[in-house]
């Protein structure tokens, strides 16, 4: 099984890779951000990411979103330590296979890729809780302020690219951004984002 370990901590990448390279059955390879992932999912077949949520300067669901579009066909099993429950939630939505929180203990997360190349499709504990957790709204009211300035760019009428050069942001984390408030607001697309925010957020929107 070709796994690849996405985590922006050397100490943790390496020694997760050196223990998982042990076991005959799987062939590892490592990098510590989102571009060199991507590289590494256009380059050669990977089955499973191991996802790291929090990398530097990045946020684990614009891989997703780059491995949407470059049509990977393999497996993202989230591998975090501090994801909150919005970013964990979007991450699901987007595609990944579940969660493993790295405080449990190494031979759990073998048994759990294990598991996945199995093909077994079911839903761990933690992923079913964020799930079931959905959209409360209390946390639908509030949009941090990157989400803010992105979704000014959304009233200018301004593509994605546009407001990523405006931002100094990539074209992904933008929709990455994007991601968030369609799941924030219930809505599926920039028109229905518009109406919806103009009544929930338009007091966020001032200069």
């Amino acid at each position: 099984m070709r796994l690849l370990i996405v985590d922006d901590h050397k100490l943790f990448r390496d020694a997760l890779a050196e223990f998982l390279s042990r076991d005959p059955e799987f062939l590892v390879s490592a990098c510590p951000g989102v571009a060199e992932a991507l590289a590494a999912i256009r380059a050669e077949p990977v089955d499973l990411v191991l996802l790291d949520m929090k990398l530097a300067g990045e946020e684990g669901i614009e891989f997703l979103l780059g491995a949407q579009d470059c049509g990977f066909a393999g497996k993202v099993l989230l591998v975090t330590a501090g994801a909150d429950r919005w970013e964990l939630f979007e991450a699901l939505q987007a595609g990944a296979a579940g969660i493993f929180a790295k405080n449990q203990g190494l031979e759990e997360l073998v048994e759990r890729i294990r598991t996945l190349a199995a093909g077994d499709t079911r839903m761990d504990a933690l992923s079913i809780e964020v799930l079931r957790s959905g959209v409360e709204e209390e946390d639908a009211i509030t949009i941090t302020e990157r989400e803010r300035t992105v979704l000014r760019g959304v009233f200018e009428g301004r593509a994605n690219k546009e407001i990523a050069a405006g931002l100094g942001l990539s074209e992904t984390a933008v929709k990455a951004v994007l991601q968030r408030l369609f799941a924030k607001t219930g809505v599926r697309t920039r028109a229905q984002l518009v109406r919806v925010a103009l009544e929930r957020y338009g007091h966020y929107l001032g200069d």
